[in-house]
Order: C-alpha cells, then structure tokens, then sequence
C-alpha cells in the first residue's frame, strides 16, 4: 500500500503566502529595521545607564565605608563627605529621573493628563531648583518672564523636566563666574522661552546633533564635562509631544541659545 501525501482540495503555492511586490519586501525590510533600531536604542540605553550610575553609587559606597572606619571627623570635613555623598545621590537620581522620563515618551503617555499649564510658574520652579548649583559656581543668573500669564496645553511633570534639562545644560557648560540668562515672552499665539549660557559652546555642524540621544558635544568631551547625551534629548521629545519646537545656536567659546516655542492654549481654540 502506497501512502500519499495530504494536500488540500485548492492548494496554493508557498510563495502566495509571501510578499508579492517590491513594495510589500521594502515596507517589511523598512519596519525590520526600525524595531532592530529600537532594540539597539534600549541596549544602548541600558549600557550607558549601567555605566553612568557605576560613578555616582560608586563614590557613596567610597564615602560610606570611609566615614565608618574613621574614629573621629571633624565637624568640617563630616559636612564636606555629606554633602558629596548628596551629590552623588543627586546625579544617580537625575539619571533614574532621565530613564523614566524617556519611557514615558516612548509609551506616548499624553492626553489624558494633559490640562492648562501656565509656563511662568514651571519656569520659576525650573530655575529655583539650579539655584544652589549656580550659586556654587558662582554664576550670574538673569531672569526674564512674560508680564502675563502664558498658559498651553501640557503635562507638567514633562515640561518642568524640559525646562530642568535645558537650564542643568546651561550651568554645566558655563565655566564658575559666567552668565546664564531665562527669558519667557508670549505673542498672540506662542510662548518663546530662550535660555543663553557664556559657556563652552558647540561647532554650528552640531545644531542639530545635540539634540540626538546620546551625542556629546565634541568641545564638552574634550574638556572631560560629564554627562549622558539624554538631557537635550529629552527636551526636544518633550516639546514636540507639545506640539512645539527647540532649536539652538553657538559658537565655539561664544556660548550657546537655545530657543524652545509652544502653542499657547488660547490659539489651539481659535483654531
């Protein structure tokens, strides 16, 4: 007895069951792409987490140990181990903060929180929280707000760490004694926020690239500033999701503006 093969009443060929156009293999090369992009993305992401958060818990577990083996501290040097076992605590929080901050974006999370926001008091509170690290430095910081309440349509956990990221850039760059200006203005349908530094600077081919994840300027490497190349990133995926825009303009040495624009609520109406 001969045993025969199973087809089905119509069988079809394999190659139905496969793109049939050039078009059709291009769209799912294109999309294969983008997801190996985006898995690349998040392993970067987790390296460079990995790596960063090395330094600060690093230099608390140091300071730790070295306050339990001392017998006795000075009230003097007690205070300076705490107060540099807080900023390593701060900048290990601030990277944390980063990372949740870009999961909420690639989640798309918007909408249902988003409500009116009035952009002076997120700008004031903004800058309230750089001023210890300013006066630290000793750094000239110059404030400017709309006479009138500047009111969009946001979230404002999202905007207050856009404009916490922009502002913690302006110091970092800015050498100790330089100048850092905030300027909030409002016409009839936008609000211009400008935030200028007399720091470091950026070649004009990097207008762009700052705004990249993970991309260093190459003055700010050379100088051994640190940082992660995700605050300026954050910035600018905040501001879009708002319907805005952020651009920045520098020299190297001359400082560096960089100018967000969001809608005000009142034109998102009349349109």
């Amino acid at each position: 007895m001969t045993l025969q093969p199973f087809l089905p009443d119509d069988p079809q060929p394999l190659t139905d069951a496969m793109p049939s156009s050039d078009a059709q293999l291009s769209e799912l090369r294109s999309l294969y792409e983008r997801v190996r992009g985006l898995e690349r993305m998040k392993s970067t992401l987790l390296d460079i987490a990995a790596h960063d958060l090395r330094n600060p818990i690093g230099a608390i577990r140091n300071l730790a140990e070295m306050m339990l083996k001392t017998d006795a501290l000075t009230p003097e040097r007690y205070t300076a181990m705490m107060q540099d076992i807080l900023s390593a605590a701060n900048d290990a929080a601030r990277i944390i903060d980063d990372l949740l901050i870009l999961q909420r974006i690639d989640r798309g999370e918007r909408d249902a929180t988003f409500r009116s926001v009035e952009l002076g008091a997120l700008l004031r509170g903004a800058v309230q929280k750089q001023l210890a690290r300013v006066e630290q430095r000793h750094q000239a910081l110059r404030t400017q707000y709309a006479g009138e309440p500047a009111v969009v349509l946001g979230e404002p956990a999202l905007l207050r760490e856009a404009f916490v990221n922009v502002l913690d850039n302006a110091v970092k760059y800015t050498p100790d004694g330089g100048e850092i200006g905030v300027k909030l203005v409002i016409t009839v349908d936008n609000a211009f926020i400008d935030v200028t530094d007399s720091g470091v600077g950026f070649a004009p081919d990097e207008a762009a690239l700052i705004f990249e994840p993970f991309y260093r300027g190459r003055i700010g490497i050379a100088k051994g500033i640190p940082g992660t190349g995700l605050g300026l990133h954050i910035v600018k995926q905040v501001v879009e999701q708002h319907g805005g825009g952020v651009s920045a303009v520098s020299q190297p040495g001359g400082g560096s503006t960089f100018s967000i624009v969001l809608p005000l609520l009142s034109s998102l109406i009349r349109a």
